[in-house]
């Protein structure tokens, strides 16, 4: 999905929603959390030698909105995290096998959050400097795989160069 957008007043943008890849196996149920339009405010995640489940809160249109906790009941460590307005997560790191074995959550405000798991499993880092709007994996009785949606530039100009390009064009198919 493409997006028009005018960052500050002097430059037009345009945006696309973008996810990263999947981290850990496709087994147990798919699901698809957060998203343009919506605005997360927390996350409830349980863990142990694994990440056990995950659980999302998220502001949109004014309402709260809690998610389905996305995993099993177990986890020995509990945590919640909340974002102050306008704070995303720009960086995820984790290690991933068969399972989602360990995260760590950074803010574009510099806070670090995690690491949530184990030890086990390959490691992997995401750094998305516009935030992360959205998640989607699978899970089962654990987090069996997550993977992250996020908006990413493709396209930037200063409006003053796009309005003379535009007229440049405008003339010269006059002519």
């Amino acid at each position: 999905m493409l997006t028009l957008v005018s960052p500050p007043a002097s430059f037009w943008s345009i945006k696309m929603q973008s996810q990263s890849l999947l981290y850990g196996e496709t087994t147990g149920d798919a699901f698809s959390e957060g998203g343009a339009g919506k605005a997360l405010l927390r996350i409830h995640i349980a863990f142990g030698a694994h990440v056990d489940s995950i659980q999302f809160e998220w502001l949109e249109n004014g309402k709260i909105l809690r998610s389905l906790r996305r995993g099993g009941e177990g986890g020995d460590c509990r945590h919640s995290f909340a974002l102050a307005p306008g704070e995303k997560i720009i960086r995820v790191e984790g290690k991933s096998g068969h399972c989602v074995d360990q995260l760590t959550f950074t803010t574009s405000k510099g806070n670090q959050y995690g690491p949530f798991g184990g030890q086990g499993g390959n490691s992997f880092v995401l750094d998305v400097p516009g935030g992360i709007n959205g998640f989607f994996g699978h899970a089962s009785h654990l987090l069996d795989a997550i993977g992250f949606y996020y908006e990413e530039c493709i396209a930037e100009e200063p409006k003053a160069a796009a309005v003379a390009a535009a007229r440049s064009r405008s003339k010269a198919s006059a002519s």
